[in-house]
């Protein structure tokens, strides 16, 4: 599956590119970070989802690390839907291993659903999420 990206926002714990060829954002959470950090990366999503009129979000948790009951909150209420003002409608979320990272984020992910026009799945396996992503 050959997916050209372009680099959007590059940090040290989080990437956000456009996948160009199949339109969606590619969001890679990469190492724990402060709250401040947290919420302004994630704002950066929303501006993005915006700019490219993205619809569809692949979100690679693989390496995520967790975040605080503070910034769940924050997510549900501000941050969620943000992305939806924007125009998102479509996520797919690839998991990682760590089983206390995936509590963190089913929490999130179980309070907001019923409560969106948001589609989400879950996935291990990033071509799996991909496909998943592609279909309409």
């Amino acid at each position: 599956m050959d997916i050209i990206f372009e680099i959007l926002f590059e940090t040290k714990y989080k990437s956000i590119a456009w996948a160009s060829t199949h339109q969606f954002l590619y969001i890679a959470w990469k190492s724990f970070t402060t709250s401040d950090k947290y919420r302004e990366a994630a704002m950066k999503q929303v501006q993005y989802v915006s700019e490219k009129k993205a619809a569809k979000i692949l979100y690679d948790l693989t390496q995520f690390k967790g975040i605080s009951p503070e910034d769940q909150k924050w997510a549900l209420e501000v941050h969620i839907p943000a992305l939806i003002e924007a125009g998102l409608r479509k996520t797919a979320i690839v998991y990682p291993r760590d089983i206390f990272s995936k509590v963190a984020m089913d929490t999130v992910i179980k309070q907001s659903k019923g409560t969106t026009v948001l589609t989400s799945r879950n996935f291990f396996d990033q071509e799996e999420a991909i496909r998943w992503l592609g279909q309409d």
